[in-house]
């Protein structure tokens, strides 16, 4: 008899931006996926690639002990593929009876081609709970019937029915016996040692580059707040500095904003929490609901500006104004709530006018408000199936014909044809520059007095510099792309 039975091995493969204490979270998308499976009594075993450096041992000794495995993985486009084919080659190579299922947005945004991989046997198409469940429970049998499910019957590709969205309200407890929690804490901007928390999923918004615009299906859920205070409190036990509350959209009224604040205020919950949400949402809210939204913990909100540019907001439908985003800036600083603020540069038919702009914005925003943070201007990449990827096909931009193919396609090596390469050189300069926009985020990186000196005296060339917009002369680009690799 064998004690060690396993169900389904669940595997995180690589992004090849993985980076401890940074870049490296928990395995969330696997830990909901699996949690009904794992309810239900599946035996099952997480092997994460970032952080297991024997997976290779874990996977052989796991699949020597167990016949007939399921080996599921996690796969978003880009690296992932790549990494997630070789680890299902290393387990061809000796496990010739192990099935391979991918799960993730790639597979949901190209069944059919993801299929036509002859590694590929069953993808789940959206959200897993219940998908994986059913396919457990059935072991190979009445495949047809099991929603969201896509396989293979003599060489015939069968895509089933899509599944309707997964009732949030029926997540189970998460599996976090399923890793060590130690491995994931997080640094965020102003919180050290801090762990996510699914707190909904999807977005009603429209914004044309955005993935989830490219969903079959599109639908925005909020976990129940009962069941959100229950997580958050479970997480707690594991003494984070603070927690990222993972939702597309966190807030996104005045009066939810409210109902979770006093909630976690009467619940008496000390934590800093960090949140997504949009500038109309800061905008259009009272200053006393921001204010006691920070006194509830959320110290820190990520927020997507996209662009300086009114007409650019208006074409990648952003739904915000430029006077909306200053005026939410002002706001935040009055509430004391941090701001992170994101953009975007070199979208289909932007000028190098609209780009100055974008900048300007920039540095108006950490002018009137010390306290906020920007990442770098990132160079514009299309997400598959988004209304802007479209978009972008009409510039000759070439879509890959083939899983292999998705595994290269990532931010720093797609090709935007709608840019000449003088620009795409001068893009990716100012790019790289304006990591050191707001220094204080690069310094955080090093405890180095020295290094934090330096970073400082530099970030005031690279303020010279976008004030006066000059980008012709950046020889320390080479630097910038060491420091890259290093961190990012």
């Amino acid at each position: 008899m064998n004690h060690n039975k396993i169900d389904l091995i669940a595997f995180f493969p690589s992004t090849g931006l993985d980076k401890k204490n940074h870049t490296i979270g928990m395995p969330l998308s696997l830990l909901h996926a699996t949690s009904l499976a794992n309810e239900a009594g599946f035996k099952i075993k997480l092997i994460d690639q970032r952080v297991d450096k024997n997976w290779k041992n874990t996977l052989r000794s796991v699949i020597h002990e167990n016949s007939d495995l399921i080996l599921l993985l996690s796969t978003m486009t880009g690296a992932q593929i790549k990494y997630g084919l070789e680890v299902i080659r290393f387990v061809k190579s000796f496990g010739k009876n192990v099935k391979i299922m991918l799960g993730g947005m790639h597979p949901t945004l190209f069944p059919d081609q993801t299929l036509k991989h002859k590694l590929i046997d069953f993808i789940v198409i959206g959200d897993g709970e219940e998908t994986l469940l059913e396919f457990l429970q059935r072991k190979d049998s009445d495949l047809e019937n099991i929603r969201g499910l896509g396989y293979k019957e003599k060489g015939k590709i069968i895509i089933n029915t899509q599944r309707k969205p997964f009732d949030l309200g029926k997540t189970p407890k998460i599996p976090y016996n399923l890793i060590n929690v130690q491995n994931y804490y997080e640094n965020f901007f102003q919180t050290k040692n801090g762990l996510p928390v699914m707190a909904g999923r999807g977005c009603p918004y429209s914004c044309t580059f955005c993935y989830e615009n490219a969903l079959p299906v599109k639908s925005y859920r909020n976990l129940p707040l009962d069941k959100l205070i229950l997580n958050i409190k479970e997480v707690l036990e594991f003494k984070p500095g603070g927690i990222n509350l993972i939702n597309d959209l966190f807030f996104y009224d005045e009066k939810s904003a409210k109902i979770v604040a006093d909630r976690i205020i009467r619940e008496r919950i000390k934590t800093k929490f960090m949140v997504n949400t949009r500038v109309d949402f800061i905008y259009k809210s009272n200053i006393d609901t921001l204010k006691k939204i920070k006194d509830a913990g959320f110290h820190e909100m990520f927020i997507g500006v996209e662009s300086g540019s009114q007409r650019v907001l208006d074409m990648i439908k952003k739904g915000i104004t430029i006077e909306q985003i200053i005026e939410a800036n002002k706001k935040l600083r009055e509430a004391k709530i941090k701001p992170i603020y994101s953009f975007m540069t070199g979208f289909p038919s932007e000028t190098f006018g609209d780009t100055k702009k974008t900048i300007s914005l920039m540095l108006k925003l950490l002018k009137d408000n010390p306290n906020a943070s920007l990442t770098s201007l990132k160079i514009f990449t299309p997400y598959p199936k988004t209304p802007m990827f479209e978009e972008c096909k009409k510039y000759g931009f070439q879509v890959p014909n083939e899983l292999e193919d998705w595994a290269e396609f990532d931010f720093n090596t797609a090709k935007n044809t709608w840019l000449s390469k003088r620009e795409r050189q001068r893009l990716e300069k100012i790019s790289y520059m304006t990591y050191f926009l707001d220094s204080r985020t690069i310094q955080s990186y090093f405890s180095s007095k020295l290094f934090k000196m330096l970073i400082h005296m530099y970030g005031n060339i690279v303020l010279f510099r976008c004030r006066h917009h000059f980008y012709a002369l950046i020889p320390e680009i080479k630097l910038f792309k060491i420091i890259h690799k290093k961190f990012y």
